[in-house]
C-alpha cells in the first residue's frame, strides 16, 4: 500500500479523501501528541536537569509542526513549482486566506493568555504560510537554498538585531496586544517570541521540499531517513566541537548569573525561543527552542527523518502493511485534524481541568483526541476547523482565478490534498 492511496478507515465503510498522505497525517499526529507531552509535563525532574519528556521531544515537536506546515503548502500548489501569473495569484490568495484565519485562531486563544497558556503556535505559524507565497513560485532547489541560508544567517541577524530590543514579554500575541501595541506584538511574532518567523522560516523551506517529493517512492522515503539523520548528526557534531573542544561551553558558564533564566538551566532545558544576546557562543548551543543553526538544523533534520520513517512503514505490501495501516489508523486519523484538536488541547490546557505531570490524563487527552477523530473521519471528509478554513481557502482561489463557485467544486481537487 503506498503513501498516496485511498485509506479506509478500520471498522467503516468511509474512505478518506484522494490526495491524502497517510504518512504526512501520522507525521502530524506525532507532532501534537509530542506538543501536548512537554505543554504537559514539567521541564525538569527532581535534580533540576531536563525531564525525560522534554529531553526527548522539547524543541522537536513543534518544529515537526512547522517542517509539516511548509508540506502542506506543497500539496495547496500541487506539489510543483507555481508558474504563471494566474497559478501564482491563486496561490496567493489560497496561502492568504488560511494564513488570515489560521492567525485569527491564534490570536484568539491568545486572548485568554493566563500563567497555564502553553505558548500557542498559531500566530507564527499562519505568518509563516504569509511568507511562504513567494516561496512556491522558485524552483525546488532555490526553496532549499533559501532554507539553509535561512537557517546559517537568520540566527546571526537575530543575534545582532536583539542586542538592540526590549527583552522578550514571554506572552502570546492577542486581539488586545495587535491592537495596543502592534510594534511589540510584530517584534514578538518576528524576532523574540516563543516560535520566531526569523529563524523558523527555515522549516517551511525544508517542508515545501518534502512536500514536492514523491512520497510514495521507497527510495525518496529511505534518502528522507538517511538525510535526515546525517543532519541531525552533524548538527549535533559541530554544536559538540564548537561548545567543548573550542571552550564554548566554559565561556558561558562564566557569564553572570541571571536569576530568571541561569545558564545552566538554558544549557539544559532551553529557551523560549531565542538565546541571550550577551555572547556570541550562544549560538552554538543545541538547546531546545533556542533557535541556533544547530538546534534548527538538528531539529528540521530529525522531522524529516521522521517523515521518511513513517513514509516507510506505510508503504509496506501485503499484510504487513495492512497491519500498519491498522496499527497507525488512530494516530493518522488524529493527524488529519491537527488543527481542530490543538486549538481544543489550548482551551483545556488553560481551563481549571487540567492535570500537569499525570500519565493518566495525558493518556485519557490522547485517547479522546483519537476516538473523536475516528469517529469523526468515519463521516466527514475533513475536522471541524479543518472544513471551515478549506471551503474559506477554496473561495479564496476561485476568486483569485475568476471562476464560478461550480467550476470551482469540479476543479479545485487540489484543495484537497493539504
Amino acid at each position: 500500500m503506498g503513501t498516496t492511496t485511498t485509506f479506509s478507515w478500520p471498522g467503516s465503510g468511509a474512505v478518506r479523501p484522494p490526495g491524502r498522505i497517510v504518512a504526512v497525517d501520522a507525521a502530524r499526529g506525532l507532532a501534537l501528541i509530542g506538543m501536548i507531552a512537554v505543554h504537559l509535563f514539567s521541564e525538569t525532574g527532581p535534580d533540576d536537569a531536563a525531564s525525560p519528556v522534554q529531553s526527548v521531544l522539547a524543541g522537536r515537536a513543534a518544529p515537526l509542526f512547522a517542517v509539516l506546515a511548509g508540506a502542506a503548502v506543497a500539496f495547496t500548489t500541487g506539489r510543483a513549482r507555481v508558474v504563471g501569473a494566474r497559478p501564482a495569484r491563486v496561490a496567493a490568495a489560497r496561502l492568504g486566506t488560511r494564513a488570515v484565519l489560521v492567525c485569527l485562531l491564534g490570536l484568539a486563544l491568545g486572548s485568554f493568555d493566563t500563567d497555564r497558556s502553553p505558548g500557542v503556535i498559531l500566530v507564527f505559524y499562519g505568518v509563516l504560510f504569509a511568507l511562504a507565497v513567494p516561496l512556491v513560485l522558485l524552483p525546488t532547489r532555490a526553496v532549499l537554498a533559501a532554507g539553509v541560508v535561512a537557517a546559517c544567517v537568520m540566527p546571526v541577524i537575530s543575534h545582532l538585531a536583539r542586542a538592540h530590543l526590549p527583552a522578550p514579554l514571554g506572552t502570546d500575541p492577542s486581539f488586545v496586544s495587535v491592537v495596543t501595541d502592534p510594534v511589540t506584538a510584530l517584534r514578538e511574532v518576528t524576532l523574540t517570541g516563543n516560535y520566531p518567523v526569523a529563524t523558523w522560516f527555515a522549516y517551511v523551506c525544508v517542508g515545501l521540499v518534502v512536500g514536492r517529493l514523491d512520497l510514495s517512492s521507497r527510495r525518496v522515503a529511505l534518502r528522507l531517513v538517511v538525510v535526515g539523520t546525517a543532519v541531525a548528526i552533524a548538527a549535533y557534531w559541530v554544536s559538540w566541537v564548537l561548545l567543548h573542544p573550542l571552550g564554548g561551553l566554559s565561556r558561558l558558564l562564566t557569564l553572570p548569573a541571571d536569576t530568571d533564566d541561569p545558564v545552566s538551566e538554558l544549557l539544559s532545558v532551553g529557551a523560549g525561543g531565542v538565546v541571550p544576546t550577551d555572547s556570541w557562543w550562544w549560538l552554538a548551543v543545541l538547546s531546545p527552542h533556542s533557535g541556533t543553526t544547530p538546534q534548527v538544523a538538528q531539529s528540521a533534520g530529525i522531522a524529516v527523518a521522521v517523515v521518511g520513517v513513517l513514509c516507510l512503514a506505510t508503504g509496506l505490501p501485503g499484510g504487513t502493511g495492512r497491519a500498519v495501516d491498522v496499527v497507525l489508523s488512530p494516530l493518522v486519523a488524529t493527524g488529519s485534524m491537527t488543527l481542530t484538536l490543538y486549538c481544543v488541547h489550548v482551551v483545556y490546557l488553560i481551563s481549571p481541568y487540567s492535570r500537569k505531570d499525570s500519565v493518566p490524563a495525558f493518556v485519557a487527552e490522547i485517547a479522546a483526541y483519537a476516538v473523536f477523530a475516528l469517529a469523526w473521519g468515519s463521516r466527514f471528509r475533513r475536522g471541524p476547523l479543518e472544513g471551515l478554513v478549506g471551503r474559506a481557502v477554496g473561495r479564496a482561489g476561485a476568486l483569485a482565478a475568476g471562476r464560478p463557485p461550480a467550476e470551482r467544486r469540479a476543479g479545485d481537487g487540489v484543495a484537497r490534498a493539504r
